[in-house]
């Protein structure tokens, strides 16, 4: 089993007329923080690495297959450049994910007073 950091979330909502709420359970895998200022570093290390894969991402399009692919992947180009921006999108999912629970945490701590302040 995982280590980590759970806790409980109201999430609010509203679509036209219609207004929603609803509890979830949250967990943050292989994270403990024991102030405001370790949550809120770890959201900005996240969100650099997003810049980064952005990054990345950019370079991928903007270069030549020749450049970028290995001489081993030869005439498999279109599977290694589709490997690469899987991957990277994949990554940019889970970071995206991951940051977003780590802002509802950050509310969550500062509405409950869970952690120290920064």
């Amino acid at each position: 089993m995982a280590w980590g950091t759970d806790f409980k979330r109201d999430i609010k909502f509203k679509i036209g007329r219609i207004k929603a709420f609803f509890t979830t359970d949250l967990f943050l895998r292989n994270a403990v923080f024991h102030t405001q200022w370790e949550v809120k570093h770890a959201i900005s290390e996240k969100e650099e690495l997003i810049v980064q894969i952005k990054g990345n991402l950019i370079a991928l399009a903007a270069s030549t297959p020749k450049d970028i692919v290995p001489a081993e992947w030869g005439d498999e180009m279109h599977v290694y450049l589709t490997n690469q921006v899987t991957e990277l999108v994949d990554m940019l999912r889970e970071t995206t994910t991951e940051i977003d629970k780590l802002r509802m945490y950050l509310e969550f701590i500062e509405e409950n007073g869970i952690v120290a302040p920064s």
